[in-house]
């Protein structure tokens, strides 16, 4: 029989993308955790390092930081000293890819380093979390911020400009100087992105039903149930009900449009208009969607990259920082079509016997290296509630997942955020291939 301990240390032993663990403080009265001048403040770094076939996650020790009330630029800053100094040790390769981002910390194999302040949480915490990575394999670095600053190279000379020229002096690989407006290099703001979701029934029996695109809330749960419920009240439909979220209105439209024609071919569509938040309009009739003469074409991808490429079975774990918890899951995944994905989601659920495992199955999509995971059912018996609180809100622990990420092809790694935990981020890395 395999032990819960044999299980974990199994688990943990797989490497897995990028996971930051948050940080604690030492132990200190009830009165004193209140009060965040009186949290002593540590941080600790984590980074993966890429080598032929493999990949090496490397941890510094816990260290108090400089500032014993740091702000989030200064945590940054020693996150970034942290990557230069790894990726210049162990791989010069890696230190080019990054400086030639201009040191982005969304950098695929970046390093990253988390504080606790000013949340008391614990050091003892931090240490299990951190000695956890370290019997996974782990290999620790003896590397402090205030002895081993990064220096990025610097690059060639120039010759000296006729005139003042603000662009000339600066540095493009520099931790502390930015780029003017306007000079090469400089930092483009973000194109704001405002998704847009579409919800549509998942029974193989009857009908498929289709809600209009809407823009998308921070709570899927929510809008899952929402949908389900004018279902089961407008016709009758008791089965499962996934969303799925796209960049903008235009992209949740096109998608969504494609579904329906390439379903229409071969089964009712009904197109229920139905918008979360809404209410329904009066006299409103839910029309059928016609039936083409051929169904639209799926909607363009990147070059080589389909849905079957995520074909697998993957280990890792999600984790979340406030209350800090890490879940270890294994997943499979299959691809229907060129678009479409099924699987299932395994997991030790808490307050389960060891060696007892729970698993449901889910559905999704990919394309263009991301792709979206939304659970379906549970295939083993459904395991007992374990509640978490956080503030004045609680989670069930135990209850199934959704998960969207996107895919690293070159190195079988998967990364992204678990879409009905708020704060929860997961990784996990190919195991084997069908």
């Amino acid at each position: 029989m395999i032990t819960r301990k044999i299980l974990w240390q199994r688990i943990l032993a797989l490497p897995t993308v990028l996971v930051l663990c948050a940080c604690a403080v030492d132990s200190a009265t009830a009165e004193e955790q209140g009060r965040p001048d009186q949290v002593p403040s540590y941080y600790y770094c984590q980074i993966w390092i890429r080598s032929p076939g493999n990949a090496t996650m490397y941890v510094s020790q816990i260290i108090p930081t400089p500032d014993p009330h740091p702000s989030k630029d200064a945590i940054e800053t020693i996150a970034k000293a942290w990557t230069g100094y790894m990726f210049h040790t162990y791989s010069p390769e890696q230190e080019k890819e990054w400086l030639d981002r201009e040191m982005s910390m969304d950098y695929g194999d970046r390093g990253g380093c988390m504080n606790n302040w000013p949340y008391p949480t614990g050091l003892a915490s931090m240490k299990e979390t951190r000695d956890h990575s370290v019997k996974g394999g782990a290999k620790e670095v003896a590397w402090d911020y205030a002895k081993n600053t990064y220096v990025a190279p610097a690059p060639a000379p120039q010759p000296p400009a006729a005139s003042a020229d603000p662009c000339n002096s600066w540095n493009p690989h520099g931790l502390t100087i930015a780029p003017p407006a306007g000079c090469p290099g400089a930092i483009k703001p973000p194109t704001p992105i405002t998704p847009y979701t579409f919800c549509t029934s998942q029974s193989t029996e009857g009908p498929t039903y289709f809600s209009a695109p809407f823009e998308a809330t921070t709570s899927e749960g929510a809008e899952r149930g929402a949908f389900t419920e004018f279902l089961e009240q407008k016709y009758g439909y008791e089965g499962s009900v996934i969303c799925n979220t796209q960049n903008s209105p235009d992209d949740a439209q096109r998608v969504s449009q494609n579904e329906i024609a390439g379903l229409s071919a071969r089964k009712s569509v009904i197109q229920t208009g139905w918008i979360f938040g809404a209410p329904p309009a009066a006299g409103a009739a839910p029309a059928p969607a016609p039936r083409p003469a051929a169904a639209s074409p799926p909607p363009p991808q990147k070059p080589g990259f389909t849905a079957a490429d995520l074909n697998g079975v993957y280990s890792g774990s999600y984790v979340c920082a406030n209350p800090e918890r890490i879940t270890p899951f294994k997943l499979s995944i299959e691809a229907t079509n060129e678009h479409q994905l099924t699987g299932t989601y395994s997991f030790h659920a808490e307050g389960t016997p060891d060696g007892q495992v729970s698993t449901f199955s889910f559905q999704g999509a990919g394309g263009g290296s991301r792709f979206q995971l939304h659970p379906v059912k549970w295939e083993t018996p459904k395991p007992v509630r374990s509640v978490v609180k956080i503030g004045s809100s609680a989670y069930d622990a135990n209850s199934m997942v959704g998960l969207n990420g996107s895919l690293q092809a070159d190195s079988g790694l998967i990364s992204g955020i678990v879409s009905n935990r708020s704060g929860c981020t997961f990784s996990a890395k190919l195991d084997k291939t069908p």
